[in-house]
């Protein structure tokens, strides 16, 4: 008797619980309408293509580009209630960076919250991008995937699109992204390095902790792997927010290691998370600083 009751109770709140997922509002664009953080990953499969044939002046090695590449792309897009999607982005392809480019696309949105982000290639070509969406949590995320590419050699990206703003577009335009605090930062990717046989791709991955002050310093510890390398250090740098809702940092590896990292970022979940791509690092040498780009990856930042 007591097991036919629990099952008649199990049934009752799956019923129930199915009964509200039926219940959910149905999507439209209005759903989306706002702003969002972009954040978006993957890898490019170029085989032995050449990389110059992208964009031959962004180029500063003329070598042949490894068969397989990261990507990385940060931004912040404005989704209209008419469909249309504005913004600037970030992205990176192996170690080919562009800044702060202009981003024009449509968004069409089914009932069942689903949908399709469809726009020209940021660095350029013909034809569009097409990315299959599903919405989540009634428009405070989205999540998509590289549908279609006109880009040749083939990109295979996933894509995350966090609200910051309120549900009208253009809610949080001119809110800086407040940094002080505490934070974590995670990343794991390669880094590519000379041997006398060649250039080798090394594994890396950091694990750094710091604290932000009012003005942007940021103090705390780096504990990082490349290959069979592994540094538990102190760093000092920067992590200030821009009023188009963007970041800026630098993380210094000095005296450990002779070089500073420059990134750029995104902050949403009112502050709380982000994501940070490391696109250079500067060495000082004995003839002045050296700039060289990083391989695109995209680290994640939450305060403690």
């Amino acid at each position: 008797m007591k097991w036919t009751c629990a099952v008649i109770v199990t049934l009752a709140m799956l019923a129930t619980a199915g009964g509200a997922a039926a219940s959910l509002p149905p999507c439209s664009t209005r759903t989306i309408a706002g702003t969002y953080a972009a954040v978006i990953h993957g890898n490019l499969f170029v085989g032995t293509a050449d990389m110059r044939t992208l964009d031959p002046a962004s180029v500063p090695d003329p070598a042949m580009a490894p068969p397989l590449m990261p990507a990385a792309q940060v931004g912040m897009l404005t989704f209209a209630p008419d469909g249309t999607v504005t913004g600037r982005v970030w992205p990176g392809f192996g170690t080919m960076w562009w800044s702060d480019l202009p981003f024009e696309g449509t968004v069409t949105v089914n009932p069942d919250c689903t949908g399709e982000l469809i726009y020209p290639p940021a660095v350029g070509g013909e034809g569009f991008n097409i990315e299959a969406l599903v919405i989540l949590d009634n428009g405070r995320e989205i999540r998509g995937i590289s549908k279609q590419m006109p880009l040749a050699p083939p990109l295979a990206f996933i894509s995350e699109y966090h609200r910051v703003g309120g549900r009208e577009a253009g809610a949080s335009q001119g809110v800086t992204p407040q940094t002080r605090g505490s934070w974590v930062m995670t990343c794991t990717g390669f880094t590519p390095m000379e041997t006398p046989s060649g250039t080798v791709s090394l594994s890396t991955s950091m694990l750094a902790y710091f604290e932000v002050d009012a003005n942007g310093a940021l103090t705390g510890r780096a504990v990082h792997k490349v290959g069979p390398g592994f540094v538990d250090q102190g760093v000092t740098g920067t992590l200030t927010g821009n009023l188009d809702g963007t970041l800026d940092g630098l993380l210094d590896m000095r005296p450990e290691l002779p070089f500073v990292f420059s990134a750029k970022g995104v902050l949403y979940d009112e502050w709380r998370r982000g994501a940070a791509m490391p696109m250079f690092a500067t060495f000082e040498t004995p003839a002045g600083s050296i700039r060289v780009p990083m391989p695109a990856r995209v680290c994640s930042l939450e305060r403690r």
